[in-house]
C-alpha cells in the first residue's frame, strides 16, 4: 500500500513539474500542425484529434501545412516581432482552414491557402493560433 501511494505521490509532483509552455506547445502541434492535411479532411479530422470540447463545435480552425520545427522557428528568426508575444512568419505557409458549416453534427468545409501565419509565443513554444493573412 505504501508503495502505491509513494508512486501516486510521485506521479502527481512529476506533472506539476512540467513546465506550462510545453503543454501549450503540446496543444497547439494538436490544433494547428499537420504536414499532410487535405482541405477535405476537416470534418473527420477535427473529430479524430478531438479539437471540440464538451459537444460545442469550433467555429473555425486552421492547420500548418510544415513540420514542428519549422512553425516554432517562427517564435524566433523565422518571425517578426509584431506586439505582446505575437510574431509573423517570415515567409509563407500552406495553411488548411476548416469552418463551420453544420452543428450537430460539427461538420467543416475546408480551404487550402499560402499564408503568413501570426502566432503567440512563450519562452521559445508556439501556443496560440491568432490568424493568418496574405504575405
Amino acid at each position: 500500500m505504501e508503495i502505491r501511494v509513494f508512486g501516486l505521490v510521485l506521479l502527481l509532483v512529476l506533472c506539476a513539474a512540467l513546465p506550462a509552455e510545453s503543454q501549450n506547445w503540446e496543444a497547439f502541434k494538436k490544433k494547428h500542425i499537420y504536414p499532410s492535411m487535405d482541405e477535405r479532411r476537416c470534418t473527420d479530422t477535427i473529430k479524430d484529434k478531438k479539437i471540440n470540447y464538451g459537444g460545442i463545435c469550433k467555429k473555425m480552425n486552421s492547420f500548418i501545412l510544415a513540420r514542428k520545427d519549422q512553425v516554432k522557428a517562427v517564435c524566433g528568426a523565422a518571425g517578426r516581432a509584431v506586439r505582446g508575444n505575437l510574431r509573423e512568419s517570415n515567409k509563407p505557409f500552406s495553411v488548411v482552414t476548416c469552418n463551420l458549416m453544420q452543428s450537430n453534427p460539427c461538420k467543416y468545409v475546408g480551404q487550402k491557402s499560402t499564408r503568413c501565419i501570426t502566432i503567440a509565443c512563450e519562452k521559445g513554444f508556439p501556443v496560440h493560433y491568432e490568424r493568418e493573412r496574405p504575405c
